[in-house]
């Protein structure tokens, strides 16, 4: 249960795919969100804050224009000295390099694609949790001072003035004592200067026995060298949040989500952590990441179902799609294609025919040329296909690339003659290695042709119907024998659920 109204809460969904932005900003409003604003250009991220302060920010990481990294920069430079306004990156960069660099720009959470909408309705509930207690510490410390300051010239020091400051600690305290999470004050060397009741609860020790300890008898994962670049950290920047081990008493270790604040006051410095239990949390995202491999799998099913019955449906071209797939797969790692992007192209790629078993057997195997009502029927494979893909929930656009497969550059394509850059790079590349296995396959109404034959057609046409790009691509991947026109389907392995 949240401890703050998520009417209140504004929050800005960043991410160039409007897809993401819709599945995002509807969750959210879903939840309960009442203040979500979505945005799929990110050069206009930093003009929308200056004009709005949002609570949270949910953003990706590759996008065009400003990437994810240089505008978590951006925004955390912008941001008074003592404020700690959290970001959720939500990206489809999975490795551990990628992680380290959002969390060194200032990121606060860090979730790969696609996730679950429950798991990330958690972060965000406990990020904005996270900046409520924040805000919440720093206009209590700030009415403390000013309280006490105010009232201390005021008194000159007198015995009342001393028995108000008495009286206002208490007051801290006995809030403190009230808050669900743990509360630690720390000096630089990791000494234990105060605690809540909360922390003496969730430990097991008295407060009298915790004043008396080191935070590395807290935390079994810490030493000295990783607490003194932690508080160097946190002097810099002023807050840091992450997650680590707390030891009980009884030498029981569970997993706490901490935020180290740097405070400095009348003269001395101290490292305030708030401490919360995510036991609970972690058996969820364990259940959801259990859940999402089952997903995937079913996913992964769906797909190689609907792959082969189009083949069943059409002989002649078996292995066709899963050839096309693999090319698909290598022309997009050639040209840097992001991870995620590459994914959703091989499964555009694995069913851009399943439009065909709308077409008669008969007309698919005609040899010669077709009449124009036969040309009619086959080109509207496209649709078909199209709307057999889009009522299912996939984390790409494979209904938009399937349907786009068959555009050609100078609008001379089907169904709608797009031209250019109105067709996706995804829906390009597919339509390259289409042409290529296509032609070079034997089919019962004509005869494959070699690949140097089906380059150089590819070539004629490069810039006018095929993106020079992924022709120039395919071209260097024929020629190092990494692209064989001989190459075997394999229906059993989808390379994007690896």
């Amino acid at each position: 249960m949240t401890t703050f109204d998520r009417a209140d809460a504004r929050v800005l969904v960043v991410d160039d795919e409007p897809t993401i932005v819709r599945l995002l900003t509807r969750g959210l409003a879903g939840a309960g969100y009442a203040q979500v604003t979505g945005m799929t250009d990110s050069t206009k991220v930093l003009e929308h804050l200056d004009a709005n302060a949002p609570d949270l920010v949910v953003l990706d990481l590759t996008m065009p224009g400003i990437d994810g990294f240089r505008l978590i920069k951006e925004i955390n430079s912008r941001l008074p000295e003592d404020t700690f306004l959290p970001i959720l990156v939500l990206s489809g960069l999975q490795d551990q390099g990628s992680k380290e660099r959002a969390f060194r720009a200032g990121a606060k959470d860090y979730l790969t694609k696609p996730v679950d909408m429950r798991e990330f309705l958690l972060h965000a509930d406990a990020l904005l949790e996270t900046r409520l207690m924040s805000q919440h510490m720093r206009d209590t410390q700030s009415a403390m001072e000013r309280t006490i300051g105010s009232q201390a010239a005021a008194l000159h020091e007198t015995d009342t003035a001393r028995r108000y400051a008495e009286e206002m600690l208490r007051l801290t305290q006995f809030s403190i004592d009230r808050a669900a999470d743990s509360v630690f004050w720390l000096d630089s060397e990791g000494q234990v200067l105060f605690v809540s009741e909360a922390t003496c609860r969730a430990l097991g020790y008295t407060r009298e026995e915790l004043l008396g300890m080191t935070i590395y008898q807290v935390d079994p994962t810490l030493f000295k060298a990783r607490y003194r670049r932690n508080w160097s950290e946190i002097k810099e920047r002023g807050t840091q949040s992450l997650e680590t081990i707390h030891r009980t008493k009884d030498g029981t270790d569970f997993p706490v989500e901490i935020t180290l604040n740097f405070v400095e006051f009348e003269g001395k410095q101290y490292n305030c952590v708030f401490a919360r239990d995510i036991t609970a949390r972690k058996i969820t995202e364990k259940q959801l990441e259990e859940t999402l491999i089952r997903l995937r799998e079913t996913q992964a099913t769906i797909i190689q179902v609907l792959s082969s019955v189009t083949e069943l449906r059409d002989p002649y071209t078996a292995g066709h799609q899963q050839r096309v797939a693999d090319i698909c797969v290598r022309i997009a790692s050639r040209l840097n294609l992001p991870e995620e992007q590459v994914e959703g192209l091989e499964v555009a790629a694995l069913l851009h025919d399943v439009g065909k078993v709308s077409i008669p057997l008969e007309v698919l195997s005609i040899p010669g040329k077709f009449s124009m009502l036969q040309r009619m029927l086959v080109e509207g494979h496209v649709a078909a296909g199209y709307e057999v893909l889009r009522p299912i929930f996939l984390p790409w656009p494979v209904a938009d690339i399937t349907l786009q497969h068959h555009e050609r550059l100078d609008g001379s394509g089907y169904p709608t003659r797009l031209v250019g850059d109105q067709i996706m790079l995804e829906a390009r590349i597919l339509a390259v290695a289409d042409t290529f296995e296509a032609m070079t396959t034997h089919r019962p109404y004509r005869s494959a042709v070699d690949a140097e034959t089906a380059l150089s057609e590819l070539c004629v046409g490069k810039g006018k119907l095929y993106d020079p790009a992924a022709v120039d691509a395919l071209c260097a991947l024929v020629e190092e024998g990494l692209v064989s026109p001989r190459s075997e389907p394999d229906l059993s392995e989808l390379n994007f659920m690896l």
